[in-house]
């Protein structure tokens, strides 16, 4: 029997399950209710989680101090309640007493430490590995204890107030395990090095298990949910921009393509509401080559009314951009990243950027001349849009933007600045993003990467033979696409040297796709992969490089122990 302190701890935390998952069926308003209808810890948890989706989930700067702010709050109640329940023996599971403020505690930690990553100060992000640590020390302790009962099928109780409870403990200390785990081994070379000195490794396998425990053993529970959109975000992420990866019959693609829609269905039984699934089945589908499919799924859920978490929106929105981009079908593509400065303007020199390179393709492509007039009034305001922006992707925007504007201004500024363009800012933007991987035979024989335009340089040229080499080795011809990369991978002086990093990275991808087996094969390989992350220079997408590299590298390291 539970004390009356007990008792109102129990249905604070059962409050808080229930409105947790209202999110995942967007019932926003329900959600917020619950969570600001009490002061305990748990309730104020809630309150941080809803500020750090509203922060997070559409990059928001100017919402990461408000979400801090709550996380922190919460922590300071949580610490207080655990160390009362810890003290007096205070049960509300059949755990440990006070293991459900833990496990709280490492996830609010876990969400503090993905603000500081996202904010991209060097500063926050040490800070934030120091809240991964803290975080790997609660559920290390709780795992050392629990692992063998968590790992294996949950095992339910006569009393369903208990077995909730028990299934926000286990779920969530497999997700939270998991994904800081995952998170490490994501970090920058530089940080893992720092890390593994202090104990701490990033084992992605280990980390993938763990999160697939939490999705497959409870998938109507609310942490399972999120563990299963967590690796839905790091396969149609991190997985799909590395083109370096193990083939197996369960993985074809590298990564568990029917195991993902098996479990989606059974999240969309339980949450049949949630616009969050849906998005999860387009991306999905857009994964397994059908653009098409993803695009008709994206089309029904914008024609409704939008989530009522706003930021759900953005993402829908982005989405069916980039499917709309992929499959050639320039102009969606472009309104919908139209739509998305008007939803998130954060993000506006990006989006514009994005709209007017879809419009500029779709002039090249289709002959579409009011297009090129739409191209040149959305880059005309880029470079003051810009002018104190410090993201890599706004400094690459506003550095291709400044070269425009010297080539009209060298002929005494006559016409629209798209007229200057040289090679198809969109097949590059299609290229950082890796839609090459997404698109099917047809959509990928529709590129044009042979045409010259009359403003091209020697740095155009740069950028074109690495689209038309990567174009080549997605079509099989990976000798044409080697002779390329090696051309470009001697390249000592260009202003675009994210190029030629990528070409080392593309390289190593080629001889992989050439031969993954030979020792000799995978130690090029690999030399190719370390020369791509130590290319340094002014590369503005090497975050996106590194990522692709140690995903890379951990697959090549794999095969070249098996063969050893």
């Amino acid at each position: 029997m539970y004390d009356s302190h007990q008792e109102e701890k129990l249905q604070a935390l059962l409050a808080v399950i229930r409105g947790l998952n209202y999110i995942l069926d967007d019932k926003m308003d329900e959600a917020i209710k619950i969570f600001n209808s009490g002061n305990t810890s748990f309730h104020l948890s809630g309150q941080a989680v809803v500020s750090f989706l509203q922060a997070v989930l559409t990059f928001e700067p100017s919402r990461f101090g408000e979400s801090q702010n709550k996380i922190d709050i919460a922590i300071k109640a949580l610490t207080e309640d655990k160390d009362y329940a810890s003290k007096n023996d205070l049960y509300l599971c059949t755990f440990d007493p006070g293991i459900e403020y833990r496990v709280s505690i490492g996830l609010m930690l876990l969400l503090s430490a993905l603000i500081g990553f996202c904010s991209e100060s060097i500063v926050t992000s040490v800070k934030s590995v120091y809240k991964l640590r803290k975080a790997h020390n609660i559920f290390n302790k709780i795992n050392k204890r629990h692992f063998e009962a968590f790992s294996t099928s949950f095992q339910t109780t006569n009393n369903k107030d208990i077995d909730t409870v028990n299934e926000y403990v286990q779920t969530g200390t497999l997700l939270c395990t998991g994904l800081f785990t995952l998170l490490i081994s994501l970090l920058p070379p530089k940080m893992i090095t720092i890390l593994s000195l202090l104990g701490y490794k990033g084992d992605r396998d280990m980390a993938l298990s763990y999160m697939w425990m939490s999705a497959l053993q409870r998938p109507s529970s609310f942490f399972a949910a999120v563990a299963f959109a967590a690796l839905i975000q790091y396969y149609s992420g991190a997985v799909q921009l590395c083109s370096i990866y193990k083939v197996t019959p369960t993985e074809p693609d590298g990564w568990p393509v029917q195991r993902c829609f098996d479990i989606l269905s059974k999240i969309r039984v339980t949450h049949p509401e949630g616009p969050m699934w849906p998005l999860h089945e387009a991306k999905l589908l857009s994964m397994v080559k059908k653009q098409s499919e993803a695009i008709d799924v994206l089309n029904d859920l914008m024609s409704k009314p939008p989530p009522k978490l706003m930021q759900l929106e953005v993402l829908i929105v982005f989405e069916h951009a980039l499917d709309c981009a992929f499959s050639h079908r320039y102009v969606d593509s472009a309104h919908s990243f139209l739509k998305l400065s008007s939803l998130n303007d954060s993000s506006t020199g990006l989006y514009s950027y994005f709209a007017a390179a879809c419009f500029l393709q779709d002039v090249q492509a289709n002959a579409n001349v009011e297009a090129l007039e739409n191209a040149s009034k959305l880059l005309e305001p880029l470079g003051n849009l810009l002018v104190d922006k410090t993201a890599p992707l706004d400094i690459h925007i506003r550095r291709k933007v400044k070269k425009l504007a010297d080539r009209r201004a060298s002929v005494g500024n006559q016409g629209g600045l798209a007229e200057y363009v040289g090679f198809s800012p969109l097949y590059q933007l299609v290229y950082v993003w890796n839609g090459f991987r997404r698109m099917n035979a047809e959509e990928l024989s529709r590129f044009d990467v042979e045409r010259v335009q009359p403003w091209q340089d020697q740095d155009d040229d740069i950028c074109q033979a690495l689209v038309k080499a990567t174009l080549w080795r997605n079509t099989g011809k990976l000798d044409e696409s080697i002779k390329v990369l090696q051309k470009i991978c001697q390249v000592t002086k260009t202003t675009e040297c994210w190029a030629v990093a990528f070409a080392h990275y593309e390289m190593a991808v080629a001889l992989f796709e050439t031969d993954s087996t030979s020792k000799n094969s995978l130690k090029e390989c690999d030399s190719y992969l370390k020369a791509a992350r130590d290319f340094g220079g002014d590369n503005e997408f090497e975050s996106r490089l590194i990522i692709r590299v140690q995903l890379a590298r951990h697959v090549v390291r794999q095969c070249l122990q098996e063969g050893g």
